[in-house]
């Protein structure tokens, strides 16, 4: 007991002087993720109203996937700040953990945003003649405007995050705010069509296209978040190349009940027992086998030292 609590205070240390090697870099990453954020809301907020006030569904949509993406990046901006506080023997990686729920949120709210936009946009694209007369035409002017302030934003907030990306790798995804891009692009587009052409399809089409986008977003995140949350298992580490860091250490006599997961998107633990062929050298080998491991991504390691396991578990293994 006395040894684990040894490995993991040690773990801890490590693992904190690395999270603050550069904590001018993280406070100017969190200032402009904050700002990315509070931009992105603001946006939300006049594309809705301007939106209802032009009646145009086609803005409502842009501003319904932006608000899904910000949640994306709210979601980093959780991570990045819960990320350095320590974990405690009641709640290990607790904080990490729940950023993953909080994703399944905005994949909720995005899929919700989706099924509704896409029913609404069909419905008057199947009107009657004499009733889709009757809607107001929307405003392609206000349109093309507002559109055109959420291309350039997206795509900023979308070059900082390639950017930041290769840094921190609590940035978030950039996908999500190139597909806004594109999303306010067909808006302004719409917006131009309807001022040339004077009908409000175009503006239902823009709707099904952010629509469309939504739920494209939405698949292909939920896969890895529902693997996470229902037991964090991962293959993003070969087993095959964590087995060999075992077998080829020299004090190790054998290994199992080893298990990889996933404490979030991007960092990985690993759990597992180890027999060793000289006690007296406990604590070197930890150390060693935890450096090997990191080389592989996984940052979180814990060992527990028994006696149970012989050669012949060795071998078994592989």
């Amino acid at each position: 007991m006395e040894q684990n609590k040894t490995e993991e205070s040690q773990h801890r240390h490590h693992h904190h002087h690395h999270k603050h090697r550069k904590p001018e870099a993280k406070s100017s990453f969190s200032l402009m993720l904050n700002i990315a954020i509070w931009l992105n809301v603001a946006y939300v907020a006049v594309a809705l109203v301007t939106g209802f006030r032009a009646e145009s569904l086609g803005l409502i949509s842009d501003a319904a996937l932006t608000l899904a993406n910000v949640l994306v990046i709210a979601v980093a901006l959780f991570i990045h700040r819960t990320s350095a506080r320590r974990d405690n023997p009641r709640k290990a990686y607790a904080y990490r953990y729940r950023s993953i729920y909080t994703r399944l949120a905005s994949i909720l709210v995005m899929l919700m945003a989706a099924g509704a936009l896409a029913c609404e946009s069909l419905r008057r694209m199947n009107l009657p003649i004499e009733l889709d007369e009757s809607l107001p035409l929307p405003n392609g002017r206000l349109m093309l405007y507002v559109a055109l302030a959420g291309v350039a934003l997206h795509a900023l907030t979308a070059i900082f995050l390639t950017h930041e990306r290769k840094h921190n790798s609590v940035a978030g995804t950039p996908t999500a705010f190139w597909l806004s891009t594109a999303v306010s692009a067909v808006t302004a587009l719409a917006g131009v069509i309807v001022m040339k052409v004077q009908d409000n399809l175009f503006d239902n089409v823009a709707a099904l296209f952010a629509s469309v986008l939504m739920v494209i977003e939405s698949v292909t995140i939920l896969y890895p978040v529902l693997r996470f949350a229902m037991g964090g298992s991962t293959d993003k580490v070969n087993r095959d190349y964590v087995s060999t860091v075992f077998k080829t250490h020299a004090n190790v006599r054998g290994f199992g009940h080893m298990r990889i997961l996933a404490v979030n998107n991007d960092e990985m633990a690993l759990t597992a027992h180890i027999a060793l062929f000289h006690r007296e050298r406990e604590a070197e080998t930890r150390q060693e086998l935890r450096q090997e491991l990191q080389k592989l991504g996984i940052q979180h390691v814990t060992l527990e030292v028994s006696d149970e396991h012989s050669k012949s578990d060795k071998e078994s293994e592989e």
